[in-house]
């Protein structure tokens, strides 16, 4: 699980970085205090990418693709939640 998971994340930073992304914060999730069992992850990241055009660039890049495999082992469920940054 978690090994396979770091396998992608390592292959999909190299790549968000070279789009012009990069993590700006990442952590555990301890537990949900509002919902139910199915809102619970092991880990919540917020990502920064450069444009819309920078994210859809990431999820059609071949290393992503060839990486997507460790993804899916990795993963039970995730989840993508589109934010608007809005201090520019």
């Amino acid at each position: 699980g978690r090994e396979a998971y770091e396998r992608y994340g390592e292959k999909a930073l190299e790549v968000l970085t070279r789009l012009g992304g990069e993590i700006r914060w990442h952590s555990r999730a301890n537990m949900t205090v509002i919902g139910d069992d199915s809102d619970l992850y092991d880990e919540v990241i917020a990502v920064y990418y450069a444009s819309a055009q920078a994210f859809i660039s990431l999820a059609l890049d071949p290393e992503i693709g060839a990486a997507l495999a460790h993804r899916d082992a990795g993963l039970e469920r995730a989840a993508l939640i589109w934010c608007e940054d809005t201090k520019q």
